[in-house]
């Protein structure tokens, strides 16, 4: 007697173990996970330290203009505006009732800049340095999740980022600088930075979260056999505490994957408890399972003569 295949013992625990739960759901469909907001807690802070690499590379372009000093009308420049450092602080989950909702608290961060000006006088007078200037960083975000031809597709509904309470301090020039550049410091540093900080934002939700999820097979190679439908079958349902979505869970036989399934479907629940992320098979699984691999010819068996001798050794 051959030892069963892996995907033969899955078949038979998915068999006994399946969960099948008369209640209404949005769709018919194999497989539903439901994650709740102490789950995506959970993913958020697995990416945070990406979200910080990520935001604290963004390019702030560089500040000119003209303003009035002692010595009349300057232009200055404000180049190599770099963020040397951030700290998110803590990123929680607000709300998962329309999309994914999250802001931070306690972010801050440092930046660094090279400063010149010249003015228009008659004299020719000019003059260059450095500034360091920490802030504080408040950050927020909406994203929706929708269902693009099986793989889910993620939207930006609101951003926000903020810097506050900037700390300037001036290496070089005239002391009588100082709080004419603070100034114009604490506007266009702070105007520029959050708006880069907040494209930076929109762009890590609506392009590269899309790119990593994009890469996520559809069908999982299972072997010879049976490969495994994955795809998302409709947009998620958002609940108060809890996101729901919902995939085919179809066993596609490798030599006819045009033959689909004719096992129906059976209602599954979003929820019964409150663990973090919960998982549910329907018995459609099971059934399509059992189907596929039996017109894939994996389940059967032909008894003979030589067969019939094997089994009267075991007293059967």
């Amino acid at each position: 007697m051959q030892v069963m295949s892996l995907i033969q013992r899955l078949f038979v625990v998915l068999c006994l173990s399946v969960v099948v739960y008369a209640q209404v759901t949005p769709t018919t469909t194999g497989l539903a996970i439901s994650i709740f907001e102490s789950g995506w807690q959970e993913i958020i802070s697995d990416t945070q330290p990406y979200l910080t690499e990520t935001l604290k590379a963004t390019p702030i372009p560089d500040q000119s203009g003209s303003t009035g000093t002692p010595i009349g009308t300057i232009d200055y420049q404000l180049t190599g505006i770099t963020i040397d450092s951030l700290n998110l602080g803590k990123i929680s989950i607000q709300d998962v009732t329309n999309g994914i909702s999250a802001g931070s608290q306690g972010a801050s961060g440092h930046i660094s800049l090279d400063w010149h000006y010249s003015n228009h006088g008659f004299i020719h007078v000019s003059d260059h340095g450095s500034a360091d200037i920490t802030f504080d960083l408040s950050i927020s975000a909406s994203a929706s999740i929708t269902d693009n031809n099986g793989v889910p597709k993620f939207g930006v509904l609101s951003s926000n980022a903020d810097l506050s309470n900037l700390q300037i301090q001036l290496h070089g020039g005239a002391s009588w600088l100082y709080q004419i550049f603070v100034n114009i410091f604490a506007g266009e540093i702070q105007k520029a930075a959050s708006e880069a900080i907040n494209q930076a934002l929109v762009q890590a939700i609506s392009v590269q979260a899309n790119q990593a999820v994009a890469t996520a097979p559809l069908f999982i190679k299972l072997d010879p056999n049976c490969d495994l439908d994955y795809a998302m079958t409709q947009n998620p349902v958002f609940n108060p505490q809890y996101l729901t979505s919902y995939h085919a869970g179809e066993f596609i036989q490798v030599k006819k994957p045009d033959v689909s399934c004719p096992c129906s479907h059976s209602p599954l629940p979003s929820s019964v408890n409150s663990d973090m992320i919960q998982f549910f098979f329907g018995d459609y699984v099971a059934n399509c399972a059992g189907w596929a691999y039996t017109e894939a010819g994996a389940l059967t068996s032909t008894l003979n003569q030589s067969t019939s001798r094997s089994i009267d050794e075991f007293g059967f």
